[in-house]
């Protein structure tokens, strides 16, 4: 859920440079760093731990460039983005919590 945070934090910095250009430039610079130091490097690696850790990098290189638009189909774009590559966490977070929930000898509250 790393990933998350960081999206929340990026919007939120978004919305006090709200007019500012340069950072609009920041994320584009960023994003496409991000996508090709993430992807060159996990060519090259045999460890599978490494090779997600590099995917991730490139990952958050494309919410970068989405959010570098500034515009309202970027955010929706990257919140889609985010969704789609969470949702087997979040399907197995809901279910986990339907289970504590029904099954649970003890009320939670």
């Amino acid at each position: 859920m790393p990933k998350l945070s960081f999206f929340f934090l990026l919007i939120e910095l978004q919305q006090i440079f709200h007019n500012a250009a340069k950072l609009d430039l920041i994320f584009l610079i960023a994003g496409l760093l991000s996508l090709i130091l993430g992807s060159v490097s996990a060519l090259t690696q045999y460890s599978i731990k490494r090779l997600l850790a590099y995917s991730t990098i490139s990952n958050v290189g494309f919410i970068l460039l989405a959010l570098s638009t500034s515009s309202a189909s970027g955010l929706d774009a990257s919140l889609f983005y985010l969704i789609q590559t969470h949702k087997p966490v979040l399907m197995y977070s809901y279910c986990w919590y339907q289970l504590v929930v029904y099954w649970s000898p003890h009320p939670v509250s």
